[in-house]
């Protein structure tokens, strides 16, 4: 727990549906997920595979996961306690008896060797000092002839939206 992140939630608050980072997460998600999902076709991600969510936040990726590819069981490694608390008040009971939770670092998992089918990272190598071991991580959880999906950013260029999409300015703007 001792690992130092760039993502510090302590002061957030409990109230999930007013907060304005969930909020900013939830938006965040619903402005991609039409681009997102043609990315997932396209690397034939199927119903009824293993998935993986490093760092899956306050779960929003993982709702539509879970509805998207309604038998597939989905682990997410989530490091911090109180992000947590947000993803089990995010989901249902049936979304949560489709997933298991760990809390512990990306960099080093208590996952087996070649577990997974699918590895979804998206948005955390930015927060992370050493995104190298994340990687090597997920490579070592990752079934041979699986696929890894990374999509991030650099926190040194603002969020670029093409084509321009109005309500994307407001988002870059927050």
């Amino acid at each position: 727990m001792g690992e130092k992140r760039s993502y510090q939630i302590d002061d957030w608050g409990e109230n999930t549906e007013n907060n304005p980072e969930i909020i900013r997460l939830k938006y965040q998600m619903e402005l991609t997920l039409d681009k997102e999902r043609i990315i997932w076709n396209h690397l034939e991600l199927k119903d009824g595979m293993e998935i993986l969510e490093p760092g899956s936040g306050p779960g929003w990726f993982t709702k539509e996961l879970l509805n998207y590819y309604p038998n597939s069981k989905i682990t997410i490694v989530e490091i911090d306690p109180k992000m947590n608390t947000y993803f089990k008040k995010n989901m249902n009971k049936e979304e949560l008896d489709r997933v298991t939770m760990l809390e512990e670092s990306v960099t080093e998992t208590s996952l087996q060797d070649s577990q997974f089918d699918f590895i979804f990272l998206r948005a955390v190598l930015q927060h992370l000092p050493d995104p190298d071991s994340a990687i090597k991580e997920m490579y070592r959880v990752l079934k041979p002839g699986g696929k890894f999906y990374i999509m991030d950013g650099d926190s040194g260029v603002n969020t670029i939206i093409d084509p321009h999409m109005p309500k994307g300015e407001s988002f870059r703007d927050k």
